[in-house]
């Protein structure tokens, strides 16, 4: 899974939240690697994997649902 925009606060294992569109297959326990980028890159470029982490939750929510604390654990400041 691509975190480019939130890379410095995974790193920092501030990150504990991230929301996904069509990740219908998830379940709790998954083991997912986070890296810096996934698609798009060129012939030879190297995956550049960050952490491995695993799903501890999962629910469907809509996106406007989003309160101020889950945008501090998605490794964003207001």
């Amino acid at each position: 899974m691509a975190v480019s925009l939130t890379e410095p606060q995974v790193r920092a294992r501030a990150k504990t939240v991230t929301r996904r569109t069509g990740w219908h297959m998830l379940r709790v326990g998954d083991q997912l690697t986070l890296c810096r980028k996934v698609m798009g890159r060129r012939p030879g470029e190297p995956l550049e994997r960050i952490a491995a982490v695993q799903v501890t939750s999962v629910r469907r929510e809509p996106l406007d649902a989003i309160t101020a604390a889950d945008v501090a654990a998605e490794g964003f400041r207001r």
